[in-house]
């Protein structure tokens, strides 16, 4: 059985999404969900398991800092 490989491109956007999921939310929604939708078109060829892990673990992180960022904006916090 051959071993297939990550797939490079959802794999950068992921490490991009899941640094700016701690600066800027909206960014890492994009590049996350570009990412989950390239591994789901290319999950025959390629492995795409850990990307998709992280990716959903960036998108939460990004949801997480847009969620305070508006309680502290409110005044909540």
């Amino acid at each position: 059985m051959e071993k297939r490989k990550v797939y490079t491109p959802a794999l950068v956007l992921m490490i991009i999404g899941v640094i700016f999921s701690l600066f800027s939310p909206l960014v890492a929604y994009i590049l996350c969900t570009i990412s989950i939708v390239q591994c789901v078109k290319n999950k025959l060829e390629y492995r795409t398991v850990p990307v998709i892990v992280f990716d959903v673990i960036g998108l939460l992180a990004a949801l997480a800092n847009h969620i305070y960022s508006a309680l502290l904006y409110m005044g909540k916090i």
